[in-house]
């Protein structure tokens, strides 16, 4: 970079000064007539002689502006450019307005009519496409809400870019989110074939741009707009452009202008909100494509079975198969995503051990959203599942990321564990008895102070635990009966219910609404008992492991939740009814 010496008039003098630095002092006031200037390579000083050379360095300081730090245009910016996620993949865009509007390249958007947008400090918003350019690679998205934080073009792209000049570019390149590149300008208009349906020129850059910066603001050292990333040359890496900034500040003008003149409807802010949300099966796929195309994964297999749509991925950093099995929803249960990776089979040994499972138990607790479950062949597997009503791909991108660090945890605890088998208590021949198993549970929970407190009693061929569930406040009972010649021993957990008045139950209807919100608890269900519902999970004892407990007792807290959700529900509608009957 070609920098300079200055002379002051008092004979003191600055050197190496770059020439962003030497405007920058024009346009301070700093640089007076007679003030001598020397550039590096040269032993002739040259004077500022006329007022008309003082005007020229005060002229091109006024369109450069002061020159920032990285760092300081970094804080500056990155609160403006938030993540679009969309069906297919994700890009950058940049808040240019206060009444909530976002700019980024058309392609982003492509023909979805509504995205996501997650910004720095960690909220997300729902952003509708309000306007397509047809000349450039660009449109125009709306948000909710107003921003007090904005972008503004007026005072910010009102230059043209110089060659050489130095710039920073910021977005989401192949998925790592608020990353910032720097580089230089190559061309500051490079023309390209008209038919190639971007825009005539653009700003060549030699800083590195990547899939997930388009529709990212590329800025000057004084933070002013260069330009609106928007391609790459696919054949060498450091070859990207960006449609000029002063170009898109044209274009959001026309904009404005066409609003005001009726020509181009905002919709209202209720439509922005609350707009018809994807299924769950494309979001699905929209995750893994996001995912394949960040490279952290090589491959995936997608099948229809009986009971719902299944996916094997080949995950890179670890190397793991994970399923995501996404079961349909029946008139017994809703529809739910499962996201599992089988581990190692568990050796029998390892299984006997009070104290292994004990362990694991604690383990699975730790793990939590995800936990660790046990299915044929001793073969544990590590779950994450999620409701599959509004999910988004970001959802589900979180879910496999969760799954995978949970499966990392328990692969380290397991190795750890077999190196060091003097640290397990001696296999027994028995597994825990149900007992053990319960008391061991809801010890662990009390730990994790899930619970507050519990107590024990037995009555006649069953024994009974009071457990005080913390967060929702209630009493969840815990039965297990003595198994007799005539049944297998039984274990339960249930939560009782405020008690029903019998004129609540007296028509058909009713009953029949009654059973509906029963089936749709699954695994748990809706009993009465004295007149009050009763929400309950039951397991036959034998073998009942510590998990299964821990999981029983989950099943039923959800169930309890839901089941308060739709008894409200089904209220409003009785309400409703006895309206339009009026």
């Amino acid at each position: 970079m070609k920098t300079y010496t200055l002379r002051k008039v008092d004979h003191s003098q600055k050197s190496e000064l770059s020439a962003d630095e030497l405007r920058g002092m024009a346009k301070r006031g700093e640089l007076n007539l007679e003030d001598e200037i020397l550039p590096t390579g040269q032993t002739t000083w040259t004077v500022i002689s006329n007022v008309e050379e003082l005007k020229k360095y005060c002229h091109l300081a006024q369109q450069a502006g002061p020159r920032l730090f990285v760092e300081d245009i970094t804080t500056m910016m990155r609160g403006l450019v938030p993540v679009i996620e969309t069906r297919t993949g994700n890009g950058s865009g940049l808040v240019i307005s206060r009444d909530g509007f976002v700019l980024t390249n058309r392609h982003v958007v492509d023909e979805d009519p509504s995205v996501l947008l997650h910004f720095h400090n960690g909220t997300s918003l729902r952003a509708t496409v309000v306007h397509r350019s047809t000349e450039w690679d660009l449109a125009i998205l709306k948000t909710p809400i107003t921003h007090s934080n904005f972008y503004d073009l007026e005072a910010r792209a009102n230059r043209s870019p110089l060659h050489g000049e130095e710039v920073v570019v910021f977005g989401h390149p192949l998925g790592y989110e608020f990353s910032v590149a720097t580089g230089h300008i190559a061309n500051p208009k490079r023309i390209k074939d008209k038919d190639w349906n971007c825009g005539p020129f653009f700003v060549q850059l030699n800083a590195t741009i990547l899939p997930g910066n388009s529709g990212g603001p590329t800025v000057d050292r004084s933070g002013g707009l260069v330009g609106i990333n928007t391609w790459i040359d696919r054949r060498a890496s450091g070859i990207g452009f960006a449609i000029p900034g002063i170009e898109a500040r044209n274009y959001f003008r026309r904009f404005r202008q066409d609003v005001a003149d009726g020509k181009t409807l905002i919709p209202q802010v209720e439509n922005i909100i609350s707009p018809l949300r994807i299924p769950p099966d494309e979001s699905i796929r929209a995750a893994i494509l996001n995912l394949q195309r960040a490279k952290s994964i090589n491959e995936f297999k997608e099948s229809n079975e009986e009971k719902g749509m299944h996916w094997i991925i080949k995950w890179n950093q670890p190397a793991l198969n994970i399923h995501i099995v996404l079961i349909h929803e029946t008139e017994h249960s809703e529809s739910v995503l499962l996201f599992d990776i089988p581990g190692e089979a568990l050796d029998e040994s390892e299984i006997k051990s009070a104290t292994f499972f004990q362990e694991l138990m604690d383990l699975s607790l730790a793990l939590a959203p995800s936990h660790v479950s046990l299915i044929e062949n001793n073969l544990p597997v590590i779950r994450t599942s999620r409701l599959t009503e509004g999910i988004e791909p970001i959802e589900v991108i979180g879910a496999l990321e969760d799954v995978t660090i949970s499966f990392k945890a328990f692969s380290d605890w397991i190795l750890k564990r077999r190196e060091n088998p003097q640290t397990s208590t001696k296999a027994n021949g028995h597994r825990l008895d149900p007992k053990q198993s319960i008391e061991l549970t809801l010890k662990e929970l009390k730990k994790k102070k899930l619970i507050s407190n519990f107590d024990i009693n037995k009555v006649d061929e069953m024994t009974h635990w009071d457990v005080l569930w913390v967060k929702p406040k209630i009493n969840i009972f815990i039965t297990l009966t003595d198994e007799t010649e005539n049944r297998n021993s039984i274990f339960s957990a249930d939560i009782m219910m405020n008690k029903i008045e019998p004129d609540q139950l007296e028509s058909p209807e009713a009953l029949r609404k009654f059973i509906s919100i029963s089936d749709r608890l699954a695994p748990s269900f809706v009993t009465l008992w004295d007149d009050k519902p009763v929400i309950r999970t039951t397991r036959i004892a034998a073998g009942l492991e510590p998990i299964e407990v821990r999981d029983s007792i989950f099943d039923v807290v959800n169930s309890f939740n839901a089941y308060q959700s739709m008894l409200e529900e089904s209220e409003e509608e009785n309400e409703e009814d006895e309206e339009d009957k009026e």
